[in-house]
Parts: structure tokens; C-alpha cells; sequence
């Protein structure tokens, strides 16, 4: 399993960051957890990124999970009706 870290920010400046990582990540073929604990700040294009990798995800059949989260993660997710498709609905922030 390969554990991603999503950063302190995730925000249109380092999306293609993670983008790749992900993307690189993917093409392994393992689980992916992701470590959102210091997230402090995330902007639509990071919850765009994000949802995408889970959408993908639940098409493939892949493994995408949390490793941890973070209040900032959990409350844009709640505000814009997505925590179900990313797996965080058993969250709280």
C-alpha cells in the first residue's frame, strides 16, 4: 500500500503536484491511503482532484482510503455535498 501525503495546502498551485504523484502512484497497481492530517487549507481545484481520484478509483475497482484527515478536508467536503464519493462520510470535523 503507498501512502500519499496531501501537504498543508492543496490548492491550484500544487494540484499538478499531487496530480502526478497520484497518477504515478496508480500505475503501480497498489492501494493508495492518503494522509490529509495537516491539510489545513484545500481550494475546489484540490477537491476536484480529489474526487476525481475517487471517482477513477470506484471505476477501476482500486483501493483508495485515508490514512488520516484533517477538519479543513472534512469541512469543504461536507460544504459542497462530497463527502460520500470521498469516503468520508463516517468523519467528523
Amino acid at each position: 500500500m503507498q501512502v500519499i501525503d496531501c501537504g498543508d495546502v492543496l490548492d491550484i498551485s500544487v494540484v499538478k503536484a499531487l496530480q502526478t504523484k497520484l497518477m504515478d502512484a496508480n500505475l503501480s497497481g497498489d492501494p493508495l491511503q492518503l494522509n490529509a492530517q495537516g491539510l489545513q487549507r484545500i481550494d475546489a481545484a484540490g477537491m476536484q482532484l480529489l474526487i476525481a481520484l475517487f471517482r477513477d478509483a470506484a471505476e477501476d475497482q482500486r483501493k483508495v482510503e485515508w490514512q488520516s484527515t484533517s477538519p479543513a478536508l472534512l469541512t469543504a467536503a461536507q460544504y459542497i455535498g462530497a463527502t460520500e464519493i470521498l469516503a468520508l462520510s463516517d468523519k467528523s470535523a
